[in-house]
C-alpha cells in the first residue's frame, strides 16, 4: 500500500462534532476502532482527524517505504483544489450564500417565550 492511497479529504471522513467527542468519548473511540479514523468537526468543518493505533501504524509503514510519497504532490494539490472549486460552483454553495445574505437581521426560527414572558 502506498502513502498515496491514504490521501483522503478530511471532509469526506465519518464526522463527529467536538462536543460529541468530549461528551461521548467511549462511543467515539469504538467508532474509531471500527472505521479506522473519523473527522472531528468544529462549526461544520473537519478540524482534526482521530485515527486508531492500527491505522496510524499502517500510515507510518506506508510512509516509511522509499518512494512511497505521492508521485506528484503539485498535481495532487491541483486536483484537490479543483475538486473544492467544483463543489463551490455546483450551485448548492451559491444557493446557501444567497439564503444567508437574504437572512441578514432575521432569525429563521425565533424562540417562543411563552405566555408568562
Amino acid at each position: 500500500m502506498t502513502a498515496h492511497a491514504y490521501i483522503v479529504d478530511a471532509e469526506s471522513l465519518p464526522a463527529r462534532s467536538s462536543t460529541e467527542v468530549q461528551d461521548k468519548w467511549g462511543t467515539v473511540a469504538r467508532e474509531v476502532r471500527a472505521k479506522g479514523r473519523i473527522a472531528v468537526t468544529s462549526r461544520g468543518h473537519a478540524d482534526m482527524v482521530i485515527m486508531s493505533r492500527e491505522e496510524y501504524d499502517r500510515v507510518m509503514q506506508a510512509l516509511s517505504v522509499p518512494g512511497a510519497a505521492a508521485e506528484d504532490p503539485v498535481a495532487d494539490l491541483t486536483r484537490r483544489f479543483d475538486e473544492r472549486i467544483a463543489r463551490m460552483k455546483d450551485g448548492t454553495m451559491a444557493d446557501k450564500i444567497k439564503r444567508l445574505r437574504a437572512m441578514t437581521g432575521q432569525v429563521p426560527n425565533p424562540p417562543i417565550a411563552g405566555e408568562s414572558f
